[in-house]
C-alpha cells in the first residue's frame, strides 16, 4: 500500500529549508549590524527624532501661508461673482500674509506661538466672511 509523507520529512528538503534559513538570519544579521542604508533599529522607528525649535517655527509660518493660500482659493472658488468684497477680502490675506513674512524675519525666519496665534486671529474673520 502506498503511503503519502510530507516532503519536509525527507532530508534532502530539510537540510534546504535549514540552509535557506540560516542564510535569511544571517543577512538580516549584518543588515541590523552593520552601518548600511537597510539598517533596522526598533528604538529609531518607535522614537523618532525631535524637530529642532527653529523648524517647528518654519512649520509654523508654513501652517499660516497654507491657511492663507486655501482661503485664498476659496475666495476665488466661492466669490468668483462678488468682485470688490472678494478684493478686499484678498487684500486683507496679502497684507496678513506680509505682516507674517516681516514678523518671520524679525525672527530668523520663524514664529512663535503667540505670533501664530495673533495672525490666525486676524485670519479667522476673514474665514467666516468667505462662507457668508
Amino acid at each position: 500500500m502506498f503511503r503519502f509523507t510530507c516532503m519536509t520529512r525527507l532530508p534532502v528538503f530539510r537540510a534546504a529549508s535549514r540552509a535557506v534559513f540560516c542564510a535569511l538570519l544571517v543577512t538580516l544579521g549584518a543588515c541590523t549590524f552593520t552601518g548600511s542604508d537597510y539598517s533596522y533599529s526598533a528604538f529609531s522607528t518607535s522614537h523618532p527624532a525631535k524637530p529642532s525649535p527653529h523648524e517647528i517655527g518654519e512649520q509654523r509660518l508654513q501652517q499660516i501661508d497654507a491657511r492663507i493660500s486655501n482661503l485664498k482659493h476659496r475666495i476665488n472658488t466661492r466669490m468668483s461673482r462678488k468682485g470688490a468684497r472678494a478684493e478686499g477680502l484678498r487684500r486683507r490675506l496679502d497684507a496678513v500674509r506680509t505682516e507674517a513674512y516681516n514678523i518671520a524675519a524679525q525672527n530668523r525666519g520663524e514664529l512663535t506661538v503667540d505670533q501664530q496665534n495673533s495672525l490666525n486671529e486676524k485670519i479667522a474673520p476673514i474665514s467666516r466672511a468667505i462662507n457668508r
